[in-house]
């Protein structure tokens, strides 16, 4: 599509056509606000230069504007026309208070979003048949003596109605192969009437965490999602990245034996036959910004980006890499400033008339890498299942969470020739290619516990007589709750913070009494101390008094003593009475060391006397 042109532009024509720019751009907050309040202007309208009015706020750090902004719910996961979000730009701009404020607004509408989407998708799924499907995915490289260290894993999914349970061993890895962490995992989705639960199931320790997605309003408040100062600290001390996969120029073409020259290649998979293809004109884009870094950051930083596409690695993968570093441009009047060329409003609007390389926001220190990638395919026209109707919904869900398959769901998107892609092969990283291959359908070649499948027959559609087979499914419900013999994670930590808190105000209140004690305060003061105290649960009193006491018998408590708490268990067991026995003894067992102390003292000066006499 050919790229709009745009004609030269005046102050006037520029607060009339983008009164919110405008106004971000000259930093009139309160003339912001009101235009808001009147919400007669799009928020979210471009400017030419491809930014909305929220881009430029956190281009410029206008921070009253931002907070304006996004109190009015402008999008904070808009990407501009050079493919960089405002979360990222708000990083750029080395603001972490304006990172806070787009972070926290960014997660609170994606958690929306989400929920958002719920309602089609529990109707995507109640319309598909149910199935079951094995999702094998192996992580293949051309890099030398990499290839071992790929991991691999097979996802078991499970689909009833509006239900979906996924296994997986892969719990996930990082680009560079070096941190994977294997376990065992379910994730279950299940739909409900008011929205849907989301259960993630640890077998190995036998856990579970639950999260109830509700389409009511109500529930939906940004201060849920408050960013810790550990996550803005983090973003702000690493690279800018942006990965695109580039299809515009994508082509599928049936792939040949014989060099080019034969028939077309097919590939039997669980008796299943399917043709080959190969997609071609896919580019990765990797780019990655280091202007809000230390220098010492970004030195090693780029150390780290610029090694990984030199030398064989490089040759290889036919990788190509730009730099680009806007601070050594000569027309750069301040580099430190969010308008290094001290662009005027008008001059800014007119930059793509002029297709000037000048820029708002801070001056960019980025390398660019480019890849071509070749993604092959073998698609079966007769297969059981519905690539759209049934699992396509499915990668959908699981790319809320899951960016491997938001890739997938991404690629699959695209117009791909007929058939069910029994095999997909796809760049996931800039040098790890993903190959995802399907079987075991409904359990028919491997049999799955909780899974039932049953071949019926209907009238063939083909002019000759016969009936054609069909594969059933159904799945028990069982399978999408977690064992009964589970225990709650959010119930576990919360009795576990419980008890150290607890433990903690024990140890509190003996230090007090001690404190007390020692002071030779007057028992009055000191049960007042404890009552103040925070009372445990009735099993954990007994336990601790019993240790209390009988601690204090070992340490020398007196036979009255012993005989008055025998005495105070027979006649009540109330908290209070038993705290003033125990600290009865623990008195008594303090006077009975100060006075072995004193006589200690004592027999110490004795034996100095009889020692000086002597001499």
């Amino acid at each position: 599509m050919a790229e709009k042109q745009w004609q030269v532009v005046n102050k006037q024509e520029i607060e009339k056509k983008w009164p919110l720019h405008f106004l971000v751009f000259e930093d009139k907050s309160g003339q912001l606000r009101d235009a808001l309040k009147e919400n007669k202007v799009d928020i979210e309208n471009l400017d030419p230069c491809g930014r909305t009015a929220l881009h430029i706020a956190v281009s410029l750090s206008r921070t009253e504007c931002v907070k304006i902004l996004l109190d009015h719910h402008a999008n904070a996961n808009a990407v501009n026309k050079q493919g960089w979000n405002v979360c990222q730009e708000a990083v750029s701009s080395g603001d972490p208070e304006i990172l806070s404020l787009v972070f926290k607004q960014r997660e609170f509408q994606r958690a929306t979003q989400r929920l958002d989407g719920i309602p089609e998708l529990l109707d995507d799924l109640n319309a598909a048949p149910d199935f079951y499907i094995e999702m094998k995915w192996e992580f293949t490289t051309w890099v030398p003596f990499m290839s071992r260290m790929c991991p691999s894993d097979t996802y078991r999914i499970f689909k009833q109605g509006c239900n979906v349970r996924v296994d997986t061993t892969l719990v996930g890895f990082d680009q560079n192969l070096v941190d994977w962490e294997r376990g065992n995992m379910s994730f279950v989705f299940k739909g409900t009437a008011e929205g849907a639960e989301f259960f993630e199931i640890d077998h190995e320790r036998k856990m579970f965490t639950k999260e109830e997605l509700q389409m009511r309003d109500e529930t939906r408040d940004p201060n849920r999602f408050e960013t810790t100062q550990e996550a803005i600290n983090t973003r702000m001390s690493s690279p800018n990245i942006s990965t695109i996969l580039d299809t515009d120029s994508i082509a599928f073409t049936k792939h040949k034996t014989m060099w080019g020259w034969g028939s077309d290649k097919t590939e039997t998979i669980e008796d299943h036959e399917g043709k080959m293809y190969d997609a071609t004109g896919i580019d990765v884009v990797t780019r990655i910004r280091f202007e809000h870094l230390t220098d010492d950051d970004k030195v090693r930083e780029k150390a780290k980006v610029s090694g990984s596409g030199t030398g064989l690695q490089g040759v290889l993968s036919g990788e190509q890499q730009e730099t680009v570093c806007d601070l050594e441009d000569p027309e750069i009047v301040d580099r430190h400033s969010l308008n290094p060329y001290n662009l005027s409003l008008e001059e800014y609007f007119n930059l793509p008339l002029n297709k000037s390389k000048k820029d708002i926001g801070r001056p960019k220190d980025m390398i660019s890498k480019t890849q071509k990638f070749k993604a092959t395919l073998c698609l079966c026209p007769t297969y059981p299942l519905s690539l759209q109707q049934q699992v396509l919904p499915v990668i959908k869900l699981l790319a809320i969470s899951n960016s491997h398959f938001a890739k997938l769901r991404d690629f699959v998107a695209l117009h791909l020739p007929s058939g069910f892609p029994l095999k997909i092969e796809i760049p996931v990283f800039h040098f790890l290619n993903a190959r995802i291959t399907f079987g075991n359908i409904n359990g028919m070649l491997t049999p799955v516990s909780g899974v039932q499948s049953q071949v019926t027959s209907e009238p063939s559609t083909e002019e000759e007589n016969g009936n054609e087979s069909r594969v059933t499914c159904s799945v028990d419900m069982e399978r999408f709750s977690p064992p009964s013999d589970y225990a709650d994670r959010s119930r576990v930590e919360q009795h576990s913070g419980q008890h150290m808190q607890s433990e903690e105000e024990l140890l509190i209140q003996l230090a007090i009494q001690q404190s007390l004690a020692d002071s030779n305060l007057d028992g009055d003061v000191r049960q007042e101390s404890w009552a103040q105290g925070t009372r445990l649960s009735n099993s954990e009193e007994e336990d601790i008094q019993r240790a209390i006491c009988e601690s204090l018998v070992k340490q020398g408590g007196t036979s009255d003593a012993a005989q008055a708490t025998s005495e105070g268990g027979e006649a009540t067991s109330s908290y209070d009475e038993q705290l003033q026995i125990a600290l009865a003894m623990s008195e008594q067992d303090m006077m009975s060391k100060s006075r072995e102390t004193r006589n200690d003292d004592d027999e110490l000066e004795r034996i100095l006397k009889l020692s000086l006499t002597e001499k």
